[in-house]
Formats: structure tokens, C-alpha cells, sequence
């Protein structure tokens, strides 16, 4: 896991700030676009941003996807 990243998403959710959003910044972080992530699990990069802001369940190959491009799986602890 990346440190650094777990650093951030930990004092991001500390205030409160909304998944949707703490993945976006993850996501600059690590230089990773949500079309990065649709392709590593094999799904329309429109379901990969419906699931980061809520509006659709994740699912396991989605939060394999965002640990292996982040270090990090945003939804862990949630």
C-alpha cells in the first residue's frame, strides 16, 4: 500500500470530504485517470465515475482496479 496515499485518504475522510472527491484527488495524486481504472476492470469508464460518486455499488474487480493503479482501495474503512 502506498504510504502516502493512505496518508491522504486517511486525512481527507478525517474531514469529512466526500468519496467522489477523495478519489479525484487520489487520483491526481497518483497521476491515474478514471479511463485508466475502466480499462484495468474491463468496464465503461462511465460505471468506474457512477461507482466513485456513489450512484452505483462497487464492486471487487472495481476496488482490485483502484489498489493495484492507487496503492490505495479508496472504499476500505467505509
Amino acid at each position: 500500500m502506498d504510504t502516502k496515499s493512505k496518508e491522504i485518504h486517511t486525512f481527507l475522510k478525517q474531514r469529512n470530504v466526500k468519496l467522489s472527491d477523495i478519489i479525484h484527488l487520489l487520483c491526481q495524486y497518483n497521476n491515474v485517470k478514471l479511463k485508466d481504472v475502466a480499462i484495468r476492470a474491463g468496464l465503461p469508464r462511465e460505471r468506474i465515475y457512477m461507482m466513485a460518486s456513489g450512484q452505483r455499488p462497487v464492486n471487487e474487480v472495481v476496488r482490485q482496479a483502484f489498489k493495484e493503479l492507487l496503492g490505495i482501495d479508496p472504499w476500505e474503512g467505509n
